[in-house]
């Protein structure tokens, strides 16, 4: 089964449920190379469902001795597919990486211009 690391609102239950219909099989892992920032909402009533202002995002890093923690989320490859239509929406895409168990995944960084 594909892994979707997540670092951001897909951590939570709630977020997984509602992208997923349910709450997914999460193993704690990170993902090297990449640093943490984020993105402003600018949709204020998407601001407001999250409850936040700003977007968590990974951008990659200059130093390897960085990495961001988050979760490895197994996912059938129809949710893997839901999951690009739920990241879309925010402007993410996904990309393959290895995290640092050496598990391949699928991680999400904001794409918008």
């Amino acid at each position: 089964m594909p892994y979707i690391f997540a670092y951001g609102t897909l951590q939570q239950p709630r977020e997984q449920r509602q992208a997923f219909g349910r709450v997914l099989r999460a193993v704690p892992d990170s993902l090297p190379g990449f640093a943490l920032d984020s993105v402003v909402i600018s949709d204020p009533a998407i601001a407001g469902a999250f409850g936040i202002e700003r977007f968590a995002n990974v951008i990659a890093s200059a130093s390897t001795d960085v990495a961001v923690p988050g979760l490895a989320l197994e996912v059938t490859p129809s949710e893997l597919d839901r999951a690009d239509i739920y990241e879309a929406a925010y402007q993410y895409r996904r990309i393959e990486v290895v995290l640092t168990s050496g598990r391949e995944a699928w991680v999400y960084r904001f794409d918008g211009h």
